[in-house]
């Protein structure tokens, strides 16, 4: 019995692993095929290149209405701000199935 649910428990993990693979490829492909994504990444690109912050007026108008505590400084994020990233990225890590047998 015990071996049949370690082996369910893998199985479960593998496949799961391989759904989640094929929904990033299949989401990176529309990303790369996107018109306005790919324009997007361009000017970014471009602002990096050329050492200048990016702007998007569309986007600035948004952002002007949030409060003080979500705002990005000219610096960039706050260790407040960065750490809720962190935070975020570890629940993702828990949570993730892992390949390898226990």
């Amino acid at each position: 019995e015990k071996i049949t649910e370690q082996a369910t428990k893998e199985n479960l993990e593998y496949g799961c692993s391989v759904i989640q693979q094929s929904v990033i490829e299949k989401a990176i492909n529309k990303v790369k095929d996107d018109l306005p994504i790919k324009e997007a990444y361009e000017a970014r690109r471009k602002a990096r290149i050329n050492g200048v912050p990016f702007t998007n007026d569309t986007v600035s108008k948004y952002l002007d209405r949030l409060p003080d505590q979500l705002k990005q400084g000219k610096t960039g994020v706050t260790n407040g701000q960065f750490k809720v990233y962190e935070d975020f990225k570890g629940l993702f890590q828990r949570n993730k199935p892992s390949n390898t047998a226990e």
